[in-house]
């Protein structure tokens, strides 16, 4: 996990940077299966949602695939 911050700020103040590219927005991808958790344990995961212009949620992450296996194969 990285602070945005500093990342974002670089965009707008490096000068040969802020010539050839331009910020649009931020994304932050979010495990829903550990999101409170990461949320209550890493600052770094606050700023992250915090600065986000846009959140995407995967609710497939490791925890989430084991999981779902674990249904489906109790459907069979």
């Amino acid at each position: 996990m990285a602070d945005p911050g500093p990342i974002i700020q670089t965009f707008f103040s490096h000068e040969v940077l802020c010539e050839r590219y331009l910020l649009d927005g931020v994304i932050a991808l979010v495990d829903a299966v550990h999101a409170d958790q990461q949320m209550n344990q890493f600052t770094i995961a606050q700023s992250q949602v915090g600065y986000a212009d846009r959140i995407s949620a995967d609710k497939n992450g490791r925890g989430g695939r084991q999981r779902q296996a674990a249904r489906t194969a109790g459907e069979d």
